[in-house]
């Protein structure tokens, strides 16, 4: 079934990770009405990145949310080092140290600094405080899934993926947010610069309550 009603909005952003949150963020507490799709429920099973950089603390620090980002994983007495093993109780090969955030202490260059917080905890923390914004609407299992633009702006067509219910979002402008498979990049027919997969690697992520006894890397 589609419904031909049309939504006016100012902006109209696809893509409801990182960047299309931080977006949504950045347009709502400047008082710009927007709406965020995302083809995904905004669930997240595997941590993928695993550091938010200093700049994008500097970011979270702005918005309020650098102590609830900088807490999410660690206390602030747990070193955060990378170990690589030939397996958990085997051969250490490199350790990459990096200390703690109360080792750290103040930097001299940044109010903040790099803080390990998985996606997985970080997506969250930036959805409740899109959620927070009067002027931002969120839509999860929305699908994009064409549009069109002229001079005053784009009608986009999507899906609601739970019901089926298609409907077009009217909006000056469209922000492509989604990833490196991007549609709307696609669409546009914009290339990707660079040698493409250059790699394959595979991440397994379990969680272990005995983990630091099971093993002797600290």
């Amino acid at each position: 079934m589609t419904n031909n009603d049309e939504i006016p909005v100012s902006v109209l952003i696809v893509g409801a990770g990182p960047v299309g949150l931080a977006l949504a963020i950045e347009l709502g507490l400047r008082d710009i009405d927007c709406v965020l799709v995302e083809r995904r429920d905004g669930k997240l099973s595997v941590p993928r990145m695993s550091q938010v950089s200093g700049r994008n603390m500097e970011f979270c620090r702005r918005w309020g949310i650098a102590d609830q980002v900088r807490n999410a994983v660690w206390s602030s007495s747990h070193p955060l080092d990378f170990v690589y093993t030939t397996s958990l109780i085997g051969e250490e090969i490199v350790r990459v140290k990096v200390p703690s955030y109360q080792t750290r202490g103040n930097l001299d260059y940044s109010p903040e600094g790099t803080c390990t917080c998985p996606q997985i905890y970080f997506d969250p923390i930036l959805a409740e405080k899109t959620r927070s914004l009067p002027r931002v609407t969120m839509r999860y299992n929305t699908q994009l899934e064409s549009f069109e633009q002229d001079d005053d702006g784009v009608r986009a067509l999507v899906t609601d993926r739970a019901t089926g219910r298609q409907e077009t979002i009217e909006a000056r402008y469209m922000i492509g947010c989604d990833g490196g498979n991007s549609l709307v990049r696609e669409a546009l027919d914009i290339p990707l610069d660079g040698l493409g997969s250059i790699a394959t690697s595979v991440n397994i992520f379990f969680r272990s309550p005995e983990l630091a006894s099971l093993h002797d890397k600290g």
